[in-house]
């Protein structure tokens, strides 16, 4: 999303970014923003990894990040 703020400052056709970084149904293996949307709407409440330790819970600063 960075990198579409940063394109879209610098003249970049919002259609551009719809079309090859958002939309998943006309750019379904592309597509990186949607794709991340949805796996984090689908996994955020999901136990994960720590990242200092290998210990499956829910860790507080794994999730806020």
């Amino acid at each position: 999303m960075e990198f579409a703020n940063t394109y879209m400052a610098n003249g970049g056709s919002l259609d551009t970014v719809k079309n090859k970084l958002y939309n998943s149904s006309a750019n379904p293996s592309g597509a990186p923003i949607m794709k991340d949307l949805l796996f984090v709407a689908s996994n955020w409440s999901s136990p994960s990894f720590d990242l200092w330790e290998e210990e499956e819970s829910d860790h507080f600063y794994t999730v806020s990040l």
